[in-house]
């Protein structure tokens, strides 16, 4: 049987019951659009994946009763992965324009006070095995809380695109480090594979990002590189390492980012005014 037939298997049996015929073909529909993102983060190499989405799907039919799902329905249909894709891709040219129209002062300013705000942070204070990035494109600049990092003996790692795939893994990163370009023009340190650490290796990760909202909700570049190599955490019953922590300049905040099922959310957003726990 193929993928697709296991899977519209294992949800029309329990909407069978409580939906009329129209009603189990468009919540399949919904289900099966979220099958094709996970399929896209790698995440059909998990056997249990399909037993979490009908999971998710129950879940969906508690909370909207026959009586309410049509509303639900087209409240979610409103909103098409073309127009998603499109408010998605005019926030990212809003933002990145405004983060890069800071002057070098400001960078600076706000580069300090970043570094204040993650320094007071638990979760920076016990990390041992820390991922960073070298700032590009207006984004704020970690190299006072890696300095901060080296004093304190922790140990600091730089993303790197591994050679055939689309995922990071993290090198070790030291100020003499030697450095290479990748593929897209980046640096990275020039160290063997042998060196390299997983996501799941390391304490916490700071990652960049171009917009961000209260719940947790990461607007990247649009390359998917961090949502691809930490889709994993999608799966994780309970919160443990790598902790995940986006950094940002205050005005990349918006009250609401349209978000994608494959993006993966951050547990804490850290700007250069304050922290933003998820909610």
């Amino acid at each position: 049987m193929g993928a697709s037939a296991v899977f519209v298997s294992l949800l029309i049996k329990p909407l069978s019951l409580t939906h009329r015929p129209w009603e189990c073909v468009c919540l399949c529909c919904v289900h099966y659009r979220f099958m094709r993102e996970a399929l896209y983060t790698g995440a059909n190499s998990h056997l249990n994946f399909w037993f979490k989405v009908r999971e998710l799907l129950l879940r969906h039919l508690w909370l909207h009763p026959p009586n309410t799902i049509s509303l639900a329905m087209r409240g979610f249909f409103s909103m098409t992965p073309d127009k998603l894709n499109k408010q998605r891709q005019s926030l990212r040219k809003s933002l990145r324009q405004q983060r890069k129209a800071l002057t070098p002062y400001t960078q600076t300013e706000h580069a300090l006070g970043l570094d204040k705000q993650l320094s007071n942070c638990s979760l920076f204070k016990r990390s041992k095995r820390i991922a960073a990035y070298l700032a590009a494109d207006g984004e704020i600049d970690p190299v006072f809380i890696i300095e901060n990092a080296w004093r304190s003996n922790k140990k600091i790692y730089l993303p790197v695109l591994a050679p055939f795939a689309s995922r990071l893994y993290f090198a070790p990163y030291f100020a003499n480090s030697k450095m290479k370009l990748n593929r897209y023009q980046i640096a990275e340190p020039d160290v063997h594979p042998k060196h390299w650490l997983k996501p799941q290796q390391l304490d916490l990760i700071l990652m960049p990002l171009v917009g961000f909202d209260k719940t947790g909700n990461r607007l990247g570049m649009g390359g998917g590189f961090y949502d691809r190599s930490l889709s994993f955490s999608h799966f994780r019953k309970t919160t443990s390492r790598p902790y995940l922590i986006g950094l940002a300049h205050q005005l990349q905040h918006i009250d609401k980012l349209p978000h994608q099922a494959h993006d993966v959310p951050m547990h804490m957003i850290v700007t250069e005014q304050e922290l933003h726990i998820r909610k």
